[in-house]
């Protein structure tokens, strides 16, 4: 054969020129035709969108009597971040219709959302901690995107030991705790109880923060509850000062200070606020001593009914 009286270099060339035509049809005939073909990329959309990493808890179950049923996932949330995330979102509009399905089939029972946090997190709410914003944020997504009714949500918030919280590349896995109970009516003992209630906010040296306790954060869930739905009562915002300055300055800084406080509740549902100030004149503590001063220069916080 001709082939095989060839030199050694121009055989390898053949076999060279042979492959590069092997391999150009095999191209054209098997591959192009493939890649020519429209993509459907939906399915993989859905995988990336629905991912679950394998070190995430089990998804939270909401119990009640003979009512049992298992989210889908988990409810995220990014490290320091109120905001709350679906990895699946279709799923869980799904769930959480199923879920508004019993509630309105149950008038005697609510929904209650706790917000999980760590205390290291950066927290940049002048009022309450992180736990409580991402509960207030994942109602709002309830009633705002799925028409819960505002009344058979109540919220709260719970600090979670950075061993117990699970975050992965900033991602918090159980953000979140969800549970179904008996719907709390206030009673008529327990409205007298709330407008006995004369609830203080003091303040930092320089005043740049509020000293949130456990009782005002209480306080202030128990309002909201109490106010929904009802136009006939007020929340007083009395500022207070201690006996440093003038009269007249101190009634400007307890105003100023009346304000500063009913700016940072506004987003709490709370509609109808009244703001006053008595300056130095409803001193609580002994202005001759450090401590006294401190705990003087503070706010009040009190329900009142409108008599119409």
């Amino acid at each position: 054969m001709y082939y095989l009286r060839l030199p050694y270099i121009q055989k390898l060339i053949v076999i060279y020129v042979a492959w590069i035509i092997l391999c150009s049809l095999y191209y054209f005939f098997f591959v192009a035709d493939r890649n020519d073909a429209p993509k459907d990329n939906t399915l993989q959309f859905a995988l990336n969108k629905c991912r679950v990493h394998s070190l995430e808890p089990e998804p939270t179950i909401l119990k009640d009597l003979n009512f049992s049923y298992q989210l889908k996932g988990n409810i995220r949330c990014m490290w320091e971040s109120s905001q709350p995330q679906f990895y699946c979102p279709d799923s869980f509009k799904i769930d959480f219709k199923i879920i508004k399905q019993y509630l309105t089939s149950h008038p005697n029972k609510q929904l209650r959302i706790i917000g999980n946090y760590e205390q290291i997190e950066l927290n940049e709410e002048k009022l309450g901690d992180l736990g409580y914003k991402r509960a207030q944020q994942l109602k709002s997504y309830f009633i705002d995107s799925l028409q819960y009714d505002p009344e058979r949500i109540i919220i709260g918030s719970a600090s979670i030991d950075s061993f117990d919280l699970d975050v992965y590349h900033e991602m918090i896995f159980n953000a979140y705790d969800l549970s179904i109970q008996d719907y709390h009516i206030v009673s008529a003992p327990e409205e007298s109880r709330l407008l006995a209630i004369v609830q203080p906010i003091y303040f930092s040296q320089n005043f740049s923060t509020m000293l949130v306790s456990d009782s005002l954060k209480q306080y202030l869930i128990d309002v909201v509850n109490f106010v929904k739905g009802k136009d006939n009562f007020v929340l007083n915002i009395v500022g207070n000062t201690n006996d440093d300055g003038s009269d007249e300055k101190n009634l400007e800084l307890g105003m100023g200070r009346a304000k500063f406080v009913e700016l940072q509740i506004k987003d709490l549902g709370i509609i109808y606020t009244k703001c006053e100030s008595k300056g130095e004149k409803d001193p609580r503590y002994d202005n001759n001593t450090s401590e006294g001063k401190a705990k003087n220069r503070r706010v009040d916080l009190q329900i009142q009914k409108i008599i119409k």
